[in-house]
């Protein structure tokens, strides 16, 4: 079965309706169950552990923090928003508060998959991170260089989490924040940079490529969107094109005329 928590009760679940009727139920955040009462939680996902067992798998539910699979398995299909999402082994979902999702019964979810409450790091890291950008698709495909940095991440942020031990309770918070915040910020800049292939728009090409300049900011060859007027002295540029630049003349004690040191001729001074 699906998750990486220890299986519970009720946990304080509530409907959309507010009661508990035949409503989406919305999950918080379990704290009670998490090591030392730490607001986040990470866990490796097998058949040994469930998700809860008062939420069927193939039953929509919403929750109120965040939930990160990293995954070793696949492939699978995964409802987001109801919106289907198929991933695989290396793949990334990422199931921010207030989403609706639902597991796949039919397929076994292995990997890491961590849980973070909303408040458990500061506002910088918040926005550092982009926790909230409902924007970026839940679903990230890291190529093998990035998803061995994040697994190396994840794996750290694990051992952190299990080490009850050596640390006190406020330390090993402090710690935990700092992990945690190492791998959100790799696990947000994937998400980024899979937002920006979506949604990249297809660029008309530049009325300019291919064309040779002078050296005075003007073509050489008129193309389509550059009518010959344009490069006559004069007349004037349209507003999305820089203007030419305001060429001087050099001085010298012959009117119109420059000497130049190194030739025997004198040239005249393009206008």
């Amino acid at each position: 079965m699906a998750g990486g928590f220890p299986q519970g009760g009720d946990g304080g679940a509530r409907t959309a309706d507010g009661g508990d009727g035949g409503g989406i139920r919305t999950f918080p955040f379990p704290v009670e169950r998490s090591v030392c009462g730490v607001g986040m939680q990470i866990a490796l996902m097998g058949p040994d552990r469930t998700w809860r067992a008062d939420a069927p798998l193939d039953r929509v539910h919403r929750i109120d923090f965040h939930i990160v699979m990293l995954l070793d398995g696949g492939p699978l299909r995964h409802m987001i928003d109801f919106t289907e999402y198929e991933a695989t082994a290396g793949d990334v979902l990422w199931i921010r508060p207030g989403q609706v999702h639902r597991f796949s019964r039919d397929v076994e979810y292995r990997g890491t998959v961590l849980a973070m409450q909303p408040g458990f790091l500061p506002r910088a890291t918040v926005e550092a991170t982009g926790l909230y950008r409902y924007d970026l698709p839940p679903l990230t495909r890291p190529g093998p260089a990035r998803l061995a940095a994040l697994r190396a991440a994840s794996d750290q942020l694990r051992r952190e989490y299990e080490d009850t031990e050596t640390l006190p309770l406020s330390l090993h918070t402090a710690v935990l924040r700092h992990a945690l915040t190492a791998f959100l910020l790799r696990l947000a800049h994937l998400a980024a940079d899979s937002g920006t292939r979506l949604r990249r728009p297809r660029t008309a090409p530049s009325p300019f490529s291919g064309t040779r300049w002078n050296g005075t900011s003007r073509p050489t060859t008129a193309s389509p969107r550059t009518p010959t007027p344009w490069v006559t002295r004069g007349a004037p540029w349209p507003g999305w094109c820089a203007p030419p630049p305001v060429r001087r003349r050099r001085p010298s004690s012959t009117s119109g005329w420059c000497w130049r040191p190194d030739d025997s001729s004198r040239t005249p001074i393009c206008p």
